[in-house]
């Protein structure tokens, strides 16, 4: 036993609890499929899906061109976005073998595990000259992997880019603190390296330009020149990606969008959106970073959404804003009171703070309130803070050595350890696929009109061709989630449209027609809309004549359709057209629409034959008849054969 307990208090020890734990308490998202962005970075996205081919296609493109593959599309959030290392990956994967998610899966699992070995290492070296450093380092790094709102981040393969993007950042670090200690001038090259490779997988990297200066202020030197000399090369980093970033993209100055979707600070006035005064953003954003410090210490009730309006326009009055005033400012005054004392506590708080501030909204428009996966960096501070406060308290009650990593002293750790595990392993396999995603965050994020439109779609999707019980049962609960998204956001096309969509499968089609055309009173250009008006026009009106026995209203339904821009070139509606007339006796009209199914597919022996049977219910047109016999027969010799044996 004495053994054993020697071997976990060591280095190697400590090393391969973090490793195998990190890598483990993901493995039960190895069979999982790919989810939510992975769409737009590797399965949708037409530079990954080429393998190693797209890669230079990937370094001189937004991150969204390629699902997009629209100019203008792919800068929907302002300022763009240029993450290409990430996506680099995800095609040599691809490359390597196919579209495999199982093995992304299991990449991110290792990258993962590696990143806390990182984070140990990194902390360990940082607070070395500290009290108690080890353990906080270690117990930190352990928090940090067990954390349940990491899971986006590592069950979500796209995820990935915020992994790399901390660790090359935390490399940069170590980089920049190695210098200082050894004098290395290697490393201050290393530094440069790390931040632009973390910086080219995700923008966040930028905020350690703050993290780097701090750790070497509060735990090397206070001196300007030690400071600067340790900074120097992430500067040049953050400089060399900015240059290569502002040349792909252009400067990122873009206009505000007024779509809900891409900019949560819009007001509906009534009739159209306005953007919010910076006053009435101010509460919106408090009570987001409320939100945020919340989660970091009790991480339930997750959600991979947070789309307006599941963060409702708030007020300074609301006590969530008031709280995060306080708690914000509070956390500041004690990072500056006990920045010598316990420079740990203030490493920490800023750390999150200044991780924090580009997912802030603050400065920049990031397109929604908040996501989990903005807090992954800042929460390695959180983690930090809340670790070194407990030993801080819980060492006050014996003598505990330096080394001394396990001890009964740190029960609460090793309690609040094993919560989160649990709670990151029984989070993880609602990231299965997109279908267990979306219907089962849709109960936590109700007043989500993005998710509400999502879960309504995923619905549609797996239900409309399936047992017709489950069927209406299914699309009638994608109706409500459709109309609650339209409640929230009144000029969601989308949404207009899967409401549409769900009343189509389930033959409602006066009903879905009535959607499609509430939506292109404001949407006149929707194509998606046109397309699925005319298809309910044309099935709408084949239901009314064949199961409703309604001969006027198919023929109503049908000019409708008639009158849209793809009806006189559509063969389906000229046959329908031409079907109607003619069981309503109006055989001059059948022939017509007939005809003109001929003129559309001259070579269809079926077009033939349906003009033959027009001119067949008319006197005097039996020559006719007996030229379009010898046109379908030219056409298909054993036609009428077939046709007599069907």
């Amino acid at each position: 036993m004495s053994s054993f307990r020697t071997f976990i208090s060591s280095d190697k020890g400590l090393y391969g609890i973090l490793f195998c734990l990190g890598f483990l308490i993901y493995a039960n998202t190895w069979t999982h499929d790919y989810a939510l962005d992975d769409s737009i970075v590797i399965v949708d996205n037409v530079f990954t899906s080429k393998g190693l081919s797209g890669i230079k296609d990937l370094f001189t493109s937004d991150t969204f061109y390629g699902f997009f593959n629209q100019s203008g599309k792919d800068n929907l959030v302002q300022g763009g976005r240029y993450r290409p290392l990430s996506l680099a990956t995800f095609a040599l994967e691809v490359e390597l073998f196919g579209m495999k998610p199982g093995v992304s899966h299991w990449i991110n699992s290792l990258l993962y595990a590696l990143l806390g070995l990182l984070v140990f290492r990194v902390l360990n070296r940082l607070f070395k000259d500290q009290r108690q450093g080890v353990i906080i380092a270690f117990w930190s790094t352990l928090l940090f992997v067990v954390h349940p709102l990491h899971t986006e981040v590592v069950a979500n393969i796209k995820g990935r880019d915020e992994i790399l993007a901390l660790g090359f950042a935390l490399l940069a670090l170590d980089s920049a603190i190695k210098y200082l200690d050894l004098g290395k001038r290697s490393e201050l090259f290393l530094g440069a390296l790390f931040v632009f490779l973390g910086a080219m997988s995700k923008e966040n990297a930028l905020t350690f330009l703050g993290v780097i200066p701090l750790a070497i202020w509060l735990f090397r030197t206070k001196k300007i020149k030690g400071i600067i000399y340790g900074t120097i090369p992430a500067c040049i980093g953050i400089l060399l990606f900015l240059v290569i970033r502002f040349s792909i993209l252009g400067s990122g100055i873009s206009e505000v969008s007024m779509e809900l979707m891409n900019n949560p600070f819009l007001k509906w006035t009534g009739s159209t959106y306005t953007p919010m005064t910076w006053s009435e953003k101010a509460p919106i954003i408090l009570h987001t970073m409320y939100e945020y410090l919340r989660l970091e210490v009790l991480p339930i009730n997750l959600t991979h959404d947070y789309y307006p309006r599941y963060i409702d326009i708030k007020s300074w009055t609301d006590w969530t804003v008031i709280a995060s005033i306080l708690l914000h400012l509070g956390l500041l005054v004690v990072a500056w009171i006990y920045r010598t004392r316990q420079p740990i506590w203030t490493f920490g708080i800023v750390f999150y703070f200044l991780t924090l501030s580009i997912v802030s909204n603050v400065f920049v428009s990031i397109g929604t309130n908040m996501a989990e996966r903005f807090v992954f960096m800042p929460s390695l501070g959180a983690t930090v803070l809340v670790v070194s406060v407990l030993v801080h308290i819980l060492s006050k009650k014996s003598s505990v050595d330096q080394v001394q990593v396990w001890s009964k002293n740190w029960y609460p750790l090793m309690a609040g350890v094993l919560v989160f595990a649990f709670l990151t392993v029984q989070r993880n396999p609602v990231w299965a696929d997109n279908y267990t995603l979306f219907t089962t965050d849709i109960q936590q994020s109700t007043q989500s009109a993005k998710l509400c439109n999502s879960a309504a779609g995923i619905l549609i999707d797996t239900h409309k061709d399936g047992v017709e019980t489950v069927k209406i049962q299914e699309l009638n609960k994608a109706k409500s989630y459709a109309e609650q998204a339209i409640a929230i956001h009144p000029t969601f096309r989308n949404a207009y449209l899967l409401r549409g969509n769900a009343a189509y499968y389930l033959k409602e089609f006066d009903d879905a027609i009535a959607w499609y055309e509430q939506v292109l009173s404001f949407a006149p250009e929707y194509e998606d809309a046109k397309n699925n008006l005319f298809e309910a026009f044309l099935k709408g009106g084949e239901y009314a004549g064949q199961v409703q026995q309604d001969l006027p209203k198919a023929i109503a339904m049908f000019q409708k359709a008639m009158e849209m821009p793809q009806g006189a070139e559509s063969y389906e509606l000229n046959r329908l057209m031409g079907v109607a007339y003619g069981i309503s006796g109006q055989s001059d009209k059948a022939v017509e629409y007939f005809g003109n199914c001929v003129q559309l597919e001259p070579e269809n022996p079926w077009a033939y034959y349906n003009l033959l049977t027009g001119y067949a219910n008319m006197s005097g047109q039996t020559d006719m008849v007996r030229s379009l016999e010898q046109k379908i027969l030219a056409l298909d010799s054993e036609f009428f054969v077939n046709l007599r044996n069907n």
